[in-house]
């Protein structure tokens, strides 16, 4: 139901997100959905439908900003300049266009109820507890969307996830499998290692000079000074105005008194619930599968069982599910309408029976009532002043930023006519590298901003950039230093030190392999420890995630063949610290299916589900694609 998309997505300014639902891929671009036709600006034609060339440039820019936001100083847009990366964008575009066009063919659809239930839901479209108007349509000016653009885009995400739900719904699970993944995730394996330090082969190493100055010429790249910048900049923020908002009491009683003309806030109801889903269009045998499975469960509530237990084992809706099927505080017309209509009904603590949605069966229980009530002056007096500060501060800021566009582009040589628009100082940065600072340059869209060829070489002003809702910077170069190269004396000692590291490494990893050697001719790992002064731990039962043991070797333990009876299995594995570990697997025991709690078995059967499910999600694409007549014009994908 809504309340699992409601909690799956932050908020509607995420709405990219949103439109990246496909289980197998994440997608980071929008489709138009409106070209039917081979437009000299397509890039790809799916089925007679249109990708156009800037929607994929769109895309391959927002999956390039999640990446540089992910790796960080790892980040090379070198890397993503390649045909590969841009066939990988124009596929996932091409997949997501199948996904649309198989729901609209199967008859999936979201309701404008629905629709406007979702979007009225989103917390980051409400002011105190309630939709918002106007956030709304802040948001979508925002982003430069009209509201039918935008609610055709969220309708159409929202319909593949219909789409995807009923392929997770018909995925069949035997019990055998089941068993069996339970057998290899429970194993357990009694093991012993030993670790030999790096530092013990390092301290008496010495390095040649010559090889010093060899690996400073082959790996000069490595030692540079990166480029670098200070900015002068205006930053202006709806945030920021707030504070200078002048406020009397009297102010604020008329603000409290407009407020009190105005019906009082509805009532609010807090509830949980148990869903089984099956879609609305799903076949009888669906439906009567999951009105049977909800009739068991509301049998073990009359025999006393707890709501809460129940929902955490049985729910579907899993982020409800998680809290005992607690779904919060809501009024009218945010929920499904049976949904809504049966909840308004009961009492408090008392349990629905069996209720159909268009999400599928639901038991229902009500927790908690909130009446309809008016704050005195006192109890809103805060409110009021924050609603009030804000209101007025955001009058300010879009009339301030209306015109600042064309200021700083008609007077690109400088700030101060946008200093003197926007009434704000211009302030001036520390060095900021690509690989971002903190300050003003954390914001990814500043430093690309700054290093862009307009603002970088060219020397003019940046257009106004909005680095949040209600937030926006404008920026110019104050100075500039190339990328320069570091003296050989600079970064002797670091390139020193990297030399003792990988000889000290290769000897570490020759003595592990020497006792590999021993330990398969018979020695045993205790004696080889004792001649070395090296301490052998023993670790009997280890699982598979076991914080205690250093993740390398207990993948290494897992990755080792089971020995037979009476032998072990060795290996070696480097850790992340350059030192080398040998372990020795002495015996291995499956885990047991039938001493597994039934919330464990239940998390295993949700996860092997999951995979059963995408894998079949994955070949639907296949055969989807194979289907499809698909026109794809590669030089254009620039």
């Amino acid at each position: 139901m809504l309340q699992t998309i409601r909690d799956y997505f932050s908020g509607v300014f995420s709405w990219i997100i949103i439109l990246m639902i496909a289980v197998p891929f994440a997608l980071w671009g929008i489709n138009q959905y409106t070209d039917k036709g081979g437009k000299a600006s397509d890039v790809a034609i799916v089925n007679g439908q249109g990708i156009s060339q800037p929607d994929f440039l769109r895309a391959s820019q927002q999956q390039q900003a999640r990446l540089k936001e992910m790796l960080g100083q790892s980040y090379n847009p070198d890397t993503f300049n390649t045909p590969q990366y841009k066939r990988e964008v124009l596929d996932q575009l091409i997949e997501r266009t199948l996904l649309e066009q198989a729901a609209v063919n199967d008859g999936l659809d979201i309701s404008d109820a629905e629709l406007t239930a979702y979007i009225t839901s989103q917390p980051d479209l409400q002011r105190d507890g309630k939709y918002a108007p106007e956030l709304y349509q802040t948001f979508l000016r925002n982003q430069g969307l009209t509201p039918a653009g935008f609610e055709k885009r969220l309708r159409d995400s929202l319909r593949v996830r219909q789409l995807q739900d009923a392929v997770v719904n018909s995925t069949v699970l035997t019990r055998a499998a089941l068993d069996e993944m339970i057998k290899l995730r429970e194993q357990r394996r009694d093991i012993a290692y030993l670790v030999l330090p790096q530092a013990a082969y390092a301290k008496n190493l010495t390095v040649d000079e010559g090889k010093i100055s060899a690996y400073y010429q082959s790996h000069r790249a490595q030692y540079m000074n990166p480029e670098r910048v200070q900015l002068d900049y205006i930053d202006y923020s709806i945030d920021s105005l707030m504070a200078g908002v002048p406020v009397t009491e009297q102010i604020l009683q008329r603000a409290y008194d407009d407020q009190a003309a105005a019906p009082a806030s509805d009532e609010q109801r807090r509830a949980s619930h148990i869903l089984i889903e099956v879609p609305a269009n799903a076949d009888a045998k669906a439906q009567a599968a999951a009105r049977a499975t909800i009739d068991k469960i509301q049998q073990q509530l009359k025999a006393g069982a707890s709501f809460e237990a129940l929902a955490k084992q049985y729910s579907q809706d899993k982020p409800s599910a998680a809290k005992g099927g607690d779904l919060g505080y809501f009024g009218k017309g945010v929920m499904d309408k049976a949904f809504e209509d049966a909840v308004f009904k009961l009492k408090k603590d008392e349990v629905s029976a069996p209720v159909r949605s268009s999400f599928g069966w639901h038991l229902i229980k009500l927790t908690d009532i909130k009446t309809a009530h008016r704050k005195t002056f006192a109890e809103a007096r805060a409110d009021v002043e924050h609603s009030y500060r804000r209101s007025q501060a955001e009058k300010i800021y879009y009339d301030h930023t209306d015109g600042l566009a064309d200021t700083v582009y008609q007077q690109p040589d400088s700030l101060e006519p946008a200093g003197k628009l926007l009434q704000a100082p211009i302030q001036k940065s520390a060095w900021l590298t690509r690989a971002g600072e903190p300050g003003i340059g954390a914001y990814p869209k500043v430093i690309d901003a700054a290093f862009s060829e307009d603002v970088l070489t060219h020397g003019n002003n940046s257009e106004p950039i909005e680095v949040a809702p209600g937030h926006v910077v404008v920026l110019r170069i104050k100075t500039h230093e190339a990328a320069s190269q570091k003296p050989l004396a600079e970064v002797h000692g670091q390139i020193t030190a990297t030399l003792r590291s990988e000889m000290a490494q290769t000897q570490t990893a020759a003595a592990a392999k020497s006792i590999v050697q021993k330990l398969e001719k018979g020695e045993s790992l205790a004696a080889i420890g004792k001649r070395l002064n090296l301490t052998v731990k023993e670790v009997p039962g280890l699982k598979r995630k076991d914080p205690g043991q250093p993740a390398e070797i207990v993948a290494t333990a897992f990755r080792a063949a089971k020995p037979k009876s009476g032998q072990i299995s060795t290996a070696a594995v480097a850790l992340a610290n350059g030192d080398q570990a040998v372990v020795v697997v002495k015996a291995v025991r499956d885990g047991e299916p039938g001493k597994l709690s039934q919330e464990d078995r239940v998390a295993y059967q949700r996860e092997l589900q999951r995979g059963y499910s995408t894998a079949e999600l994955q070949e639907m694409i296949a055969a989807l694609r194979a289907q499809a007549k698909i026109k794809i014009w590669d030089d254009r994908l620039n």
